[in-house]
């Protein structure tokens, strides 16, 4: 999936994708369930002898699964963008490193 030339963003690859019918019925509502992770991201762990990927999930529901799956894939997205967006935040509360830390942003 290219999200890098429409939205500014990284492409991101679908890992995982999931279609639940939520009630019966011709007319059923679907929930979809995604996973996606940047292209190329990830962080070697030679310990395991792999490389471990950030992935984010998104969900949603609709009768129609092709809007469902639209709405899950921008709920992954939008969770992508809010990490990133607060990646600071998170290094100067224990998450991470506090060394990024400013005055906007003081270390804990």
């Amino acid at each position: 999936v290219s999200t890098q030339s429409t939205w500014g963003l990284p492409n991101m690859v679908l890992t995982e994708f999931e279609v639940k019918a939520v009630t019966p019925g011709t007319d059923a509502q679907g929930r979809v369930s995604l996973r996606i992770r940047e292209e190329g991201a990830g962080r070697e762990n030679p310990a395991a002898g792999s490389t471990s990927h950030r992935t984010f999930i998104g969900h949603a529901s609709d009768p129609d699964i092709v809007q469902a799956s639209a709405k899950a894939f921008l709920d992954a997205v939008n969770r992508y963008v809010h990490f990133r967006d607060h990646a600071e935040d998170n290094r100067c509360h224990g998450i991470s490193s506090a060394s990024h830390c400013t005055e906007d942003h003081p270390k804990p």
